[in-house]
């Protein structure tokens, strides 16, 4: 890249002196680090080469900290042609040999191990790959590395290997003390020893088998973590901590053999488990924050006075409308809690409980966040919402598209039907949350979408204390640990957000101290 020097070759500045301007090549004066730096944005295997192709990166690659190698980026899977194993094999180990940096901050790499043995011919099984893993991994560690990151199911999705063949994590991983954070996918940790992982903070594990001995060790042997995570984990039946110096944050999803998480010893205050069978015991009295997501079953919770902040995210797979009267009950118990976020389906839960006329529990929540893929079966959920929340102060919707098996067939054929364009209209007088409570409102993501504008139009028009409304395309809904099904997003044509915008701002507002503000991201 070449700039324009205007100043003068006597001094000064001046944009009419065009003949005497000259061209300085300005980057080239820039210092490594500075280079190193710009160099760090691009992918690890393009900033490779850019080096070798450009004079002014040349070598700078040697020195990059961060070190990501990924299989597909050597095969067709992503579009590209390639070798596949055998390419990405020299091109790790080349990289490896020439680099000279002292330190690492980052390395991860990423390969369809047990893929290994079968489609790239020149890994020779899975015996030479651990090997070659086992030394790529212990580079890392002398040059104190402190992010690991090795994923070994590449891009083939859930694997069919046993366990047994899973690749053995070093036991020298265990004793690294330059490790801040720890991710480990579809491996086996086996804990032959002490385990001394003195600055490690964030542990997460996903496909990895493990013994409760082997996490208890963890945990014990990292004084400074903060923060586990564990996804689709084998051979753990209890999850049991004690109490940490430092434990936050636990999060559980889909650990097929677990039957029970026992945190009544721990300090932990963020607990999220993606509840399923056998799971059917959860002890956690010091928690703070709860989430809840999953199947809906006879899952024994016992928590304790200091909870203040639950999500439910409850799924569908079949029996969750049958199973109403267990949610009903769940519910009901954290109808204390100050603040609540409800998924999708509790919403859909709450409409028919609207429409069938059952018994109304009164929530004493102040603060509500909803992820919705909204259609017009959910107006009545709000509406239920809405109505029994007398001391709600702050509301917030995601609004995502709707999807049309949430609405088609199951309990919806047994309720009345009824127009959601004018649902809200045939609404009389108001609640008392929106009399004297709901301040602030909060819509976002896909707000174009059906049945938001009237939902917006009711609220500003029956909102007496509102002060605040903010409605924005922002996406993100980044309060879930484990996930949310948010179905397929979509932007919306330029043209119709400004005839939204329009429609918004002229929409009567009968509290006079309401403010909209309106962002597009």
């Amino acid at each position: 890249m070449r700039t324009v020097d205007r100043r003068g070759r006597t001094g000064g500045s001046d944009p009419r002196k065009s003949k005497e301007d000259e061209a300085v090549d300005r980057i080239s004066d820039l210092p490594d680090s500075l280079l190193l730096h710009i160099l760090s944005f691009l992918p690890f295997r393009c900033a490779v080469r850019a080096s070798l192709m450009l004079r002014l990166f040349r070598d700078l690659w040697r020195s990059l900290s961060m070190l990501f190698f990924e299989e597909c980026d050597f095969h067709a899977c992503r579009g590209r042609s390639g070798a596949g194993g055998g390419e990405f094999l020299n091109f790790v180990n080349h990289v490896l040999a020439l680099h000279k940096s002292p330190e690492i901050h980052t390395f991860r790499i990423e390969l369809s191990f047990h893929a290994s043995g079968s489609t790239n011919p020149e890994f020779d099984g899975r015996g030479v790959m651990s090997n070659r893993l086992d030394e790529w991994i212990f580079f890392a560690l002398k040059k104190k590395v402190k992010v690991l990151d090795v994923a070994l199911d590449g891009c083939t999705g859930p694997l069919k290997a046993l366990p047994a063949l899973y690749y053995r994590v070093p036991s020298a991983v265990l004793g690294c003390s330059s490790l801040v954070k720890l991710k480990l996918k579809v491996c086996n940790i086996e804990s032959l020893g002490q385990i001394h992982l003195k600055s490690l903070q964030k542990l997460s594990m996903f496909d990895v088998n493990l013994s409760e001995e082997v996490i208890q060790n963890l945990v014990s042997g990292s004084p400074s973590l903060k923060k586990v995570s564990l996804r689709r984990c084998l051979g753990l039946q209890v999850l049991k901590f004690d109490r940490h110096p430092s434990l936050e944050e636990l999060n559980v999803c889909l650990c097929v053999d677990l039957e029970k998480v026992d945190l009544a010893s721990s300090g932990i205050k963020i607990l999220a488990v993606y509840v399923g069978y056998p799971l059917s015991k959860i002890i956690c009295p010091n928690v703070m924050t709860l989430e809840l997501d999953g199947s809906i079953n006879e899952v024994n919770l016992d928590w304790g006075s200091s909870l203040n902040d639950v999500a439910l995210y409850f799924c569908d797979f079949g029996g969750f409308f049958e199973e109403h009267e267990e949610v009903k009950t769940l519910v009901e118990k954290f109808c204390n809690i100050a603040y609540v976020t409800l998924g999708n389906w509790i919403i859909l839960l709450f409409s028919i409980w609207e429409l069938m006329y059952q018994p109304c529990p009164t929530f004493s929540w102040k603060s509500v966040t909803m992820t919705l893929n909204l259609a017009k079966w959910h107006l009545p959920g709000i509406y239920y919402l809405l109505e029994n929340c007398d001391f709600l102060e702050t509301l917030t919707i995601y609004v995502y598209p709707s999807n049309a098996e949430d609405i088609t067939g199951r309990t919806w054929n047994r309720v009345r039907d009824f127009d959601g364009r004018s649902y809200w209209n045939l609404v009389e007088g108001t609640f008392h949350c929106l009399a004297y409570h709901l301040k602030n409102v909060m819509v976002y993501a896909c707000v174009t979408e059906p049945y938001v504008i009237e939902l917006i139009e009711f609220l500003l028009g029956k909102a007496l204390v509102l002060e605040k409304m903010v409605i924005s395309t922002k996406r993100n809904f980044g309060q879930t640990r484990n996930r949310v099904d948010i179905g397929v997003q979509k932007d919306s044509p330029p043209d119709m957000l400004l005839e939204f915008s329009k429609k918004v701002f002229s929409l009567p507002r009968i509290s006079p101290r309401a403010v909209v503000h309106m962002a597009v991201c």
